[in-house]
């Protein structure tokens, strides 16, 4: 006869698709997502009640840039338990700020339970914010041009729809110089640059240089996009 010794050791670590584990995977969570969800997986034994602490830790992003919330406190496995999640809340703004990270750890598993790899992950926070401006702050074209080739650039997160309204008006210019106008232009997915026109009269006065005014409007939609300058030109 045989005596089968039963292991009652639990392992806990943080669920990875990495094979074989290793330490400190990363995780990616947009801004506008609310919260990071962070599953911590049980092998091996799952006879028993253990518990594991876990904890939050500033990397590039940070509690005091209200970027996420600090967070920590235990996950409790019951008997037959092989998962568990806490989540992390992120803080969600209208500003670029690229994208940053934080780390999470576990610690302190309850006996039967041991740690294994991975204990720690870092959680990068993909700033989901376009930014638009002017390709420059000044443009010329010559009275008889026609027309004026003015680009507007998006930078940041450039996966998404998003728009900005721009407008053309008096500078020193006076009306009868240039077409006076204003639209909207739609970046879709991937898109980086649009083009508009700003059409001008040659009224065969010697008047000298004369400016029209280029003015960039609140881009849509507000929660994830913004201005950079420059955002107004001549």
């Amino acid at each position: 006869a045989t005596v089968v010794i039963n292991d009652i050791d639990s392992g806990l670590s943080i669920a990875s698709t990495n094979s074989p584990a290793i330490e400190n995977p990363t995780f990616y969570v947009m801004e506008n997502s609310n919260y990071a969800l962070i599953t911590v997986v049980r092998t091996n034994a799952s006879t028993g009640t253990v518990a594991v602490h876990f904890s939050t830790q500033d990397g590039t992003a940070t509690v005091a840039a209200q970027d996420y919330v600090a967070t920590n406190g235990f996950l409790v496995f019951t008997n037959g338990q092989l998962s568990n999640s806490f989540t992390v809340p992120i803080v969600a703004n209208n500003v670029y700020q690229g994208d940053r990270f934080f780390t999470v750890g576990l610690d302190s598993p309850t006996r039967p339970a041991q740690l294994l790899t991975p204990t720690n992950a870092t959680i990068v926070i993909v700033d989901n914010n376009s930014i638009f401006r002017f390709s420059s702050s000044a443009y010329e074209v010559f009275e008889n041009g026609v027309a004026a080739p003015i680009t507007v650039l998006r930078s940041g997160y450039t996966n998404s729809t998003v728009s900005v309204p721009f407008s053309v008006t008096n500078g020193t210019a006076p009306s009868r110089d240039f077409v006076s106008t204003n639209g909207v232009l739609v970046f879709t997915n991937g898109e980086v640059a649009k083009t508009f026109l700003v059409f001008v009269n040659d009224n065969t006065i010697i008047d000298g240089d004369r400016t029209v005014q280029l003015s960039l409007g609140r881009p849509s939609p507000p929660s994830s996009t913004s201005l950079i300058t420059p955002n107004s030109a001549t």
